[in-house]
């Protein structure tokens, strides 16, 4: 599978950084690493479109400046799996893959398969997330995670109480990742679904 690098120089790159990685996973891109200058970000390169590019980065408030580069086919999943390192949110809640060693010495363990999904609690806006959520009472509640990427927010919620959760994502790749996941965490309460918003409707 042949993907395109977008390398992005952003000034400034606070909060330039996490406004470009939210336009950008908007249009198809499915993993960003953070750079000293900006982000690197990574789309399938037969689901690259660089008009829609020059679109959403063209923002009043920021100068990015761009390089594109169509990377060599690979096995990204194993390049991304060989490169995937555990990582503690909080002090609180550990994400680790399946081929790392158990540690049931954290509040919260979740086990996420390391795939190009998005959300594996590396980047900032998942970390985020992750430390919003723990905060929170999620005792009975139920709950939507449009965007669901790795189902990791939806794992946590469940862990923390949630009692109903309907997950989506919009590739079937990362419906399968999700669903995958859940199984790992042993989660009952989740349910995934290929949809967008404007297809999950008032029931969810």
């Amino acid at each position: 599978m042949t993907y395109t690098k977008v390398t992005l120089t952003i000034e400034p790159l606070v909060p330039g950084r996490e406004i470009i990685v939210a336009v950008l996973a908007d249009i198809g891109f499915e993993s960003f690493v953070d750079t000293d200058s900006g982000v690197e970000a990574y789309v399938r390169s037969q689901n690259f479109d660089s008009e829609s590019l020059t679109e959403v980065i063209a923002i009043d408030s920021l100068s990015v400046y761009t390089q594109v580069e169509v990377l060599p086919d690979e096995n990204w999943n194993q390049k991304w799996e060989d490169s995937f390192d555990p990582v503690l949110i909080a002090n609180r809640c550990l994400i680790r893959a399946p081929f790392h060693e158990a540690d049931s010495s954290h509040e919260f363990e979740l086990i996420i398969q390391p795939q190009m999904s998005f959300g594996t609690g590396h980047h900032q806006t998942t970390g985020l997330m992750v430390e919003y959520l723990l905060d929170m009472d999620l005792t009975g509640q139920h709950l939507l995670d449009v965007g669901t990427g790795t189902g990791v927010l939806a794992i946590l919620a469940e862990k923390k109480g949630a009692v109903e959760i309907v997950a989506t994502d919009i590739e079937d790749y990362i419906v399968e990742n999700a669903k995958e996941n859940i199984q790992h965490n042993s989660c009952v309460h989740i349910g995934v679904e290929k949809a967008d918003i404007q297809e999950i409707g008032t029931e969810a």
